[in-house]
């Protein structure tokens, strides 16, 4: 496991850039694992999203792009 976003409020979140998430556990935050705002990017490889109190991953921005491997769960653009 290359990292650990766990029990807070949110795992990560992104204000703009690009984001490369590898290997990585994203549990129990009490809101959404992962939110993107702006025109950020973000890739997913091999992560476990997992009990996060509004789902896996949140874009606030319709230029948002996702790119993901394995099992992600909910991902929710607004």
């Amino acid at each position: 496991v290359d990292c650990l976003a766990n029990r807070g409020l949110y795992g990560v979140s992104v204000g703009h850039g690009h984001l490369t998430m590898r290997e990585c556990k994203v549990n129990e935050n009490q809101f959404w694992g992962v939110t993107l705002a702006s025109e950020s990017k973000a890739t997913f490889e091999d992560n476990d999203f997992s009990d996060n109190g509004d789902g896996a991953i949140k874009s606030d921005a319709p230029r948002s792009s996702v790119k993901a491997s394995g099992s992600i769960g909910e991902i929710v653009w607004e």
